[in-house]
């Protein structure tokens, strides 16, 4: 878990994410997966060191992300400070 600050309130966390849904049968609702593809070494996340390209994210705050897409992540992440919980890579 890393606690994250934006350096200002409009700014972003100086991030990039890639979503993609985990599976293929289009007649359910599927799981979302989202994956951290670029960290800015000076942006809020960034400043953490805590969280790295190829870690998942798992929720933010507390919200748990696993049947919400890419925009509705995005949305959650506008937010002030945000808590969030990734699955490290080995």
């Amino acid at each position: 878990m890393a606690d994250v600050v934006k350096l200002k309130p409009e700014g972003g966390l100086g991030v990039n994410l890639d979503s993609i849904v985990a599976g293929e049968d289009l007649s359910v609702e599927l799981p979302w997966r989202h994956f951290i593809r670029h960290v800015l070494p000076g942006g809020p996340v960034g400043m953490t060191g805590l969280i790295h390209v190829d870690d998942e994210l798992l929720a933010v705050s507390v919200c748990y992300l696993l049947f919400h897409c890419s925009y509705e992540v995005l949305l959650l992440l506008q937010l002030g400070p945000v808590c969030l919980v990734i699955r490290m890579v080995d």
